[in-house]
C-alpha cells in the first residue's frame, strides 16, 4: 500500500455505490483511482471526504489489476476548505479552480509539483480574498504559464508571475484588457471553459 497527499479534482458515480476519484497529487500528476463501496463506507470514506477541492491523504494500492484505475482503500481529510464552502460565491470560485487544473494537468506528469502548490495556495486564499475575479486572473496566468501553454514573450504576465498568489489582491492595476483576453484565449485553445 502507499500513501500520498491529494487535492481532490472530481468525482464520478461508477455502478452503484462505487466513486471514480480524480486527484492531482503533490508531484503535480493527475491521477483517477476507483473508491468501491465508496456511498456506502462511512470508515473509509465517511463524512465527504472525496468531494471536490478536498485536501486528502489517500492510502492506494498502486497495481493496477484488470483495471484502468486505482484501487483506492481509505481517505484522511487535511483540509476542506471550510471557509470556501459557507459561501456560495466562494464555493462557485473554488469548483472553477478544481476543474481549470482538471482539464490543463496531464496525467503521467510527476514534475509540475507547482500546479499542486499553486491549487492548495489559491483554495486557502479564496477563503478570505476580497477580489476573486483578481484571484481567478492570478491563478489562471500562473496554471497556464507552469503547463506551458502560455508565452511571455512581451513580458505581459511578468507581475502575474513574480508575485505570489497571497498577494494578489495587489495586481488590480495590471489586469488590463490584453491580459484578460490573452489568457482567456489560451484557455479556450485548451478546451477549458470560460
Amino acid at each position: 500500500m502507499k500513501t500520498g497527499r491529494f487535492i481532490i479534482l472530481k468525482t464520478t458515480v461508477f455502478k452503484e455505490n462505487d466513486l471514480i476519484v480524480y486527484a492531482l497529487n503533490s508531484d503535480g500528476d493527475k491521477k483517477h483511482f476507483l473508491a468501491r463501496g465508496a456511498l456506502k463506507s462511512k470508515k473509509r470514506f465517511g463524512g465527504g471526504v472525496l468531494e471536490a477541492m478536498n485536501h486528502v491523504e489517500l492510502q492506494f494500492d498502486d497495481r493496477r489489476d484488470k483495471t484502468e484505475f486505482i484501487p483506492l482503500s481509505d481517505a484522511r481529510l487535511l483540509d476542506g476548505f471550510e471557509g470556501i464552502r459557507k459561501d456560495y460565491d466562494r464555493l462557485t470560485t473554488g469548483l472553477v479552480l478544481v476543474r481549470d487544473v482538471f482539464q490543463v494537468a496531464v496525467e503521467g506528469s510527476e514534475d509540475n509539483y507547482a500546479i499542486y502548490n499553486l491549487l492548495g495556495n489559491t483554495l486557502k486564499k479564496l477563503e478570505t480574498v476580497t477580489d476573486r475575479f483578481i484571484l481567478l486572473l492570478h491563478f489562471r496566468i500562473k496554471l497556464l504559464f507552469y503547463a506551458g501553454y502560455l508565452p511571455n514573450e512581451d513580458g505581459l504576465f511578468n507581475p502575474f508571475l513574480a508575485e505570489q498568489i497571497q498577494s494578489c489582491e495587489k495586481l488590480k492595476t495590471w489586469a488590463s484588457p490584453r491580459v484578460r483576453s490573452t489568457s482567456e484565449n489560451a484557455l479556450r485553445e485548451l478546451g477549458v471553459y470560460i
